[in-house]
This record gives C-alpha cells, structure tokens and sequence, in this order.
C-alpha cells in the first residue's frame, strides 16, 4: 500500500483523513456476518462468495492498519491514536477476531535500492487446505 513511500508525509495525510474508529466498526460488523455465514448448515455458492468478499474487505482494513501503524506514533491525530490502540490496547476488536485478521494475513520483507519495505497479503484461503506435502510439492 504504502510500498515507496519516502518519509511520513503520505502516510499522515492518510491519517488526518480517515475514521479508523468507523473503519474498525466496519470491519467488525463485517466479520460477525462472515462469521454468522460460515455457521450456517447449509451454504449457497452465492452465499459463500459474498462471505469471501467480507472476509476479504475485513483483511484490507487490517493491511491498511498495519501499513499505517509505523507511522502512527509520529502523528497527532485520532486516527494514530486509534490505530495504536487496536494494536496495542486491544482496541475496537475482540482478541478472536484481531487474531484471525492477523493469522490471516501474510507478511513478506524485500530490499529494493537498499531500503527494506514490508508487503502484507492476505493468505488465499486454499492454502490452509493444503498439507506439508502439498506446499512442499509447489
């Protein structure tokens, strides 16, 4: 998301603009739906389909919390102090749900031009289908 972004200055703006307090509002009402979907005996593929893109607009908040954390400490808006809270004060989310939003999401490190950058992603569902055998042979 923020992948070349050189110093604080977009990443602030980003924090002067949103309502992470709404966003984490959002994300939760969205993960109760997905989580009362995936309860359900029976599923339709349109049901599972819809319950997917919860899932995945859920994991694309919590990529953009992640992206903005590190600059959160260096901002003095409200969204930096809510951002700060959800990941350090357990705040907006409970444990369980903070905990599958971050098993979920996958982090990688790559060097470019001798600066070190973080990618999140969320891990494609298939793969907590797949065993050992199956991941090594890929």
């Amino acid at each position: 998301l923020l992948e070349g972004t050189e110093g604080p200055y977009i990443p602030h703006r980003m924090l002067e603009a949103l309502n992470v307090e709404q966003m984490a509002s959002t994300v939760s009402d969205l993960y109760n739906a997905y989580l009362a979907e995936m309860d359900k005996e029976d599923h339709k593929e349109e049901e599972l389909k819809a319950a997917d893109s919860m899932l995945e607009t859920c994991h694309s908040y919590y990529i953009l919390f992640l992206s903005l954390y590190p600059y959160a400490s260096t901002s003095s808006t409200k969204a930096a102090e809510d951002i700060i809270g959800i990941f350090e004060e357990n705040a907006f989310f409970d444990e369980d749900t903070l905990q599958s939003l971050d098993k979920g999401t996958g982090r990688i490190e790559f060097n470019r031009n001798s600066k070190l950058y973080k990618y999140y992603f969320r891990i494609p569902s298939i793969c907590k289908r797949l065993n050992d055998q199956e991941k090594q042979n890929l």
